[in-house]
C-alpha cells in the first residue's frame, strides 16, 4: 500500500540511514483500499536522515532527490522546485505529486525520531522494510486519542521533544485523533490548587481573587466566547461577500496580547481555555455551520524562524497549485523580510550622529527561503539562507569563532574564504543610535549565512545555542525605533522563550498552572476578526440563537 499511496516515488531508493515518519506512515496504515487513496492525497513524505554527518547527509539528500525526480510522471520531470528554509528541504512538483520533506535535524537512529514526536499518533515510522512504532502510537490507533501530558505544552526546540503546535493538533483531529486528559490530571486540580490557594486574574474574576482551576468552567467560557465571535463576524465583521457557510481560520481567533513560551509568540496551546476556544471552532466546522480554511505554510511546522505567527508565506496545495505562483509567494516573502531590514536601517540613519551610509545593494538581499529547480543548487552557497539584522556589539565575533571551533572539533569543513571572508556571522558595520530618551544604543549590522553544513541541527550543542541567540537578536532588534529598555527587554524575552527551563517537578502542578493561565477576554486579534469588536462575550442572546449549549470538555468529540 505504501508504493500505491506514494505512486512509487521512492522506488529504487537506497534506504540506508533513511527513516520516514509522520502522516504518510499513518496514511499507509489507514488506507486499506485503493478506492480510499484520494483521502490521503495531501500527505507529505517526511524524511529523517540518521547516523550520518552533515556532509554525508547532504549527499543522501541529493540521492533522494534524484530517485524522486526519476520516478515522477514524464510530464512532471522538468517541473520541479526545491525549497529550503532554516529547518527543512522540500521537493515540489505539480499537484498531486507528493511533496518530499527532508528534516534538517541529525539523529543517531530511528528511535530518536520517534521519541521526539509530540503526538502519540505520530510516533511511528518506516525504514523501507518494516514499520516501527512506540507503544503510545499503538494505543492511539486503538483508542483514537493522544494522551495529554505537559510535554505537549513544555517541549522545546532545543530539547529532545518539541512542544506541539496547534496546526498539528487540529490536523490529526481531522483524521479522527483527539487529545484525552486522563482523570488523575483532572482530580489533581483540587488537590494541588484547593479553593483559595491560587491567585488568578481570570475573565470573570478580579485580579488577585482566590480561584481553584475548573475545566468545565473554562470550557464553558471558551465555548461562549467562540460562539459570540462567530456570530459577530458573520453579522458584521467580514468585508468579504456574505456566504451561507462563513469561512474561518484558526489564526483569526488569536490575540496579540497572548503571551506564550514559544518562539513564534502565539499559540492556542498557551492555556486550556484558549485551546478550548479553538476546539469549539473546530466543532462548529464538524457541525457544518462554518468552514475552516486549510492553509499550507511554505515555512512549515519544523521552521522556528522568527517571523510572526501569520507571516510565513501561505499557499494552497490543491488542484490550483502552480510552481510559478508558488515562486512568486516565496519571492514576496523574502522581499518582505528585506523591507523589514531596510526599515530598521533607515531608522538608524535618521540619528543625528548617523554613520556614513552603506551601499545596501553591495551587501545583497536577505534570503529567508531559497529555492531552485534542483537540490544541488541549494547545497551550494547560492542556496544559503541569508539574514541581515542588527545586534548588540561583540556577540557576532564570539559566535562566529565558537561555531567554527565546533565545526573543527567535529571534523567538518569550514566556510570557504571566498564567501563572506569565510564568516558565518559577519559584522558589516557598527552603529550608535540615540533613542528618544537620549540613551545611546550601540549595535552592529550583521550578516548571518546558514550554509548547507551549519543548517543541520544537532551537529553540536554549541552551534544550536548560538543560533537560538541569533534568532533572538533578529527578532528583538527588528524594531530599532524602540527605546533602549524596550529593545533589551524584548531581547531577553526572546532568549527566555528559547532557553530550556526545567518543567515543574510535579507534572500535575504544571498542569494546574496551565489551566490557571486562562485566556484574554479583550484584545485586538489577527485576520478577519481583528477589528477589536469581538474580543468579549455577551451572555445575552447566545441560547436563543442556538449557541453556547455545548460545554463538553472532551477534546474533539
Amino acid at each position: 500500500m505504501f508504493n500505491i499511496i506514494t505512486n512509487g516515488l521512492l522506488n529504487g531508493l537506497d534506504w540506508s540511514n533513511i527513516f520516514l515518519a509522520g502522516g504518510i506512515v499513518l496514511s499507509t496504515l489507514l488506507c486499506t483500499s485503493e478506492a480510499d487513496i484520494d483521502k490521503y492525497i495531501s500527505s507529505d513524505i517526511d524524511v529523517y536522515i540518521h547516523g550520518l554527518d552533515p556532509v554525508a547527509a547532504n549527499k543522501k539528500i541529493q540521492h533522494i532527490f534524484d530517485v524522486w525526480k526519476s520516478n515522477l510522471p514524464p510530464s512532471c520531470r522538468e517541473k520541479t522546485l526545491v525549497v529550503r528554509n532554516s529547518r527543512t528541504i522540500t521537493f515540489f512538483s505539480e499537484y498531486p505529486v507528493k511533496r518530499v520533506q527532508v528534516v534538517l535535524k541529525l539523529v543517531r537512529n530511528p528511535k530518536e525520531v520517534l521519541l521526539n514526536f509530540d503526538l502519540d499518533i505520530c510516533a511511528m515510522g518506516y525504514d523501507g522494510t518494516s514499520l516501527k512504532m512506540l507503544p503510545r502510537a499503538a494505543r492511539a490507533l486503538e483508542t483514537g486519542y493522544n494522551v495529554f501530558t505537559m510535554d505537549l505544552i513544555q517541549g522545546h526546540y532545543l530539547g529532545e521533544r518539541r512542544a506541539s503546535q496547534e496546526s498539528r493538533v487540529f490536523k490529526y483531529a481531522d483524521k479522527g485523533y483527539g487529545i484525552r486528559i486522563l482523570p488523575p490530571y483532572v482530580d489533581s486540580l483540587v488537590e494541588t490548587f484547593p479553593t483559595g490557594s491560587g491567585m488568578h486574574h481570570n475573565n470573570d474574576r478580579s485580579e488577585g481573587e482566590p480561584y481553584a482551576p475548573n475545566l468545565d468552567e473554562a470550557a464553558a467560557r471558551a465555548t461562549k466566547w467562540t460562539q459570540q465571535a462567530i456570530k459577530n463576524y458573520a453579522s458584521y465583521g467580514s468585508w468579504l461577500p456574505k456566504k451561507d457557510v462563513p469561512e474561518f481560520t484558526h489564526g483569526m481567533l488569536e490575540e496579540r496580547s497572548i503571551v506564550t513560551s514559544e518562539p513564534g509568540e502565539r499559540s492556542c496551546l498557551t492555556s486550556f481555555e484558549l485551546l478550548m476556544r479553538h476546539v469549539e471552532l473546530w466543532r462548529e466546522k464538524v457541525r457544518g455551520r462554518i468552514t475552516i480554511l486549510k492553509e499550507e505554510w511554505a515555512t512549515n511546522n519544523y521552521d522556528v524562524g522568527p517571523t510572526g505567527y501569520d507571516d510565513s508565506p501561505v499557499y494552497t496545495w490543491g488542484k490550483d497549485f502552480s510552481l510559478e505562483s508558488f515562486k512568486r509567494v516565496l519571492e514576496d516573502y523574502n522581499a518582505k523580510d528585506y523591507r523589514g531590514f531596510e526599515a530598521s536601517y533607515d531608522e538608524i540613519m535618521q540619528s543625528e550622529d548617523a554613520p556614513e551610509e552603506q551601499d545596501l545593494e553591495a551587501i545583497g538581499k536577505t534570503r529567508r527561503s531559497s529555492f531552485a529547480a534542483d537540490v544541488s543548487t541549494l547545497l551550494n552557497p547560492e542556496g544559503d539562507i541569508i539574514l541581515l539584522f542588527f545586534a548588540s556589539p561583540g556577540f557576532a565575533d564570539f559566535a562566529d569563532g565558537l561555531v567554527k571551533k565546533a565545526l573543527e572539533e567535529n571534523t567538518l569543513p569550514l566556510p570557504k574564504e571566498d564567501v563572506d571572508e569565510g564568516k558565518i556571522i559577519k559584522v558589516l558595520e557598527s552603529y550608535t543610535r540615540i533613542d528618544g530618551d537620549g540613551a545611546e544604543i550601540p549595535m552592529e549590522m550583521l550578516k548571518w549565512r546558514i550554509n548547507a553544513i551549519v543548517g543541520w541541527q544537532q551537529i553540536d550543542r554549541r552551534i544550536d545555542e548560538v543560533f537560538e541567540i541569533l534568532w533572538s537578536f533578529y527578532r528583538a532588534f527588528g524594531e530599532v525605533r524602540l527605546p533602549s529598555p524596550d529593545i533589551n527587554r524584548k531581547f531577553f524575552t526572546e532568549v527566555g522563550r528559547r532557553a530550556i527551563r526545567p518543567t515543574p517537578t510535579d507534572e500535575y502542578a504544571g498542569f494546574g498552572r496551565w489551566v490557571l493561565r486562562g485566556a484574554p477576554r479583550i484584545g485586538y486579534s489577527y485576520g478577519g476578526l481583528g477589528q477589536g469588536f469581538f474580543g468579549w462575550t455577551d451572555d445575552e442572546g447566545l441560547e436563543e440563537d442556538g449557541y453556547g449549549d455545548d460545554s463538553e470538555t472532551n477534546f474533539f468529540d
